[in-house]
This record gives C-alpha cells, structure tokens and sequence, in this order.
C-alpha cells in the first residue's frame, strides 16, 4: 500500500507537471499566432525553439507518466492492458481519484485548444507563404520581362496618345 501512494504521489506530480507544460505550450502558440498575424519572422523563429522544448520536456514526462501508471497497474492488480488513468482511478481513493480526474480533464481541454490554435497557426503560416511565393514569382516575372515600365510620353509633334486595353489598366 506504501509503494501504491508513493505511485499516487509521483503519477500525480507527473500530471501537474504536465498540465503546467501544457498551459504553456498555449501560450506559446498564442503568442505564435500574434507573431504569424503581425508576419514577424524573428519572433517565430524564437517561438518555435521554445515551443520545441516545451515539446521535449512534455514527452519525457509522459514518458515517466506512462512508466509510474504501468508500476501502478502492477500495484493494482490491472492487467497491463488497462494499464491506463482510466483504468486505475476506479481502484484507487476517491480524494485522489478526482484529483488525478481533474488534472486529466484540464489537460485535455488545453490539448483540444492548442490543436485548434495550432491549425489555425498553420492556415495562417500557410497563407503567408502563398503570398509570398505569389509576390517573388511576380518579382521574378518582372525581372525576366523584355518590357519594363516606363510611363506614356508622347514625341513632341505627334498626336494625342491612345492607350491600349492592356495600357489602360
């Protein structure tokens, strides 16, 4: 029983930390979309490296997580394919149980949030890049063209300048 609340401890710990890794992701990716709307490339690039981290920390405590809720399916007598947060918090008591209960739900309500954000992030970044292969592709047509702007200047002594239809615009 000792061992089972040194496991409740720690899968509890584990799940704050995680929870605490997952507010901040959001934050992140806010502040990514702020970034993305406002076309600021230096602080995205600082974003990314942040949120990379975020990432690698995020998958070495689930990684601990899922290792402390295997020893704690063991401790509970579960078959290791419910070795799961689910499966266990109906063997354990029930303070505890709503607690880890809470910490669950709250991380999954910011992971559907982030994945949200984060889908919009990528319409966004991918609509900046579109602009900006349309703008370089339309640079590079001008640059490549034999005709280049010069403006309508009529020689002196001829007549009144007619514009053609691709002039006009």
């Amino acid at each position: 029983m000792e061992q089972t609340n040194d496991l409740l401890t720690t899968l509890e710990d584990l799940m704050v930390r995680e929870f605490r890794g997952f507010q901040q992701l959001l934050s992140l990716t806010k502040e990514e979309r702020s970034a993305l709307s406002e076309a600021d490339t230096d602080n995205l690039i600082v974003l990314v490296e942040e949120k990379e981290s975020v990432l690698d920390e995020l998958g070495k405590i689930n990684d601990a997580r899922r290792m402390t809720t295997d020893q704690l399916a063991q401790s509970t007598g579960l078959p290791p394919e419910e070795a799961r947060i689910s499966g266990i918090l109906p063997k354990i008591e029930n303070a505890i149980a709503e607690r880890l209960r809470r910490l669950q739900e709250g991380t999954l309500t910011i992971a559907q949030e982030i994945r949200a954000l984060t889908s919009g992030n990528l319409a966004l970044a991918s609509t900046g890049m579109d602009q900006t292969g349309a703008l370089q592709g339309f640079l590079v047509g001008l640059a490549q063209s034999n005709q280049d702007y010069r403006p309508n200047i009529r020689p002196e002594g001829e007549g009144p300048v007619v514009l053609e239809i691709d002039q006009q615009a």
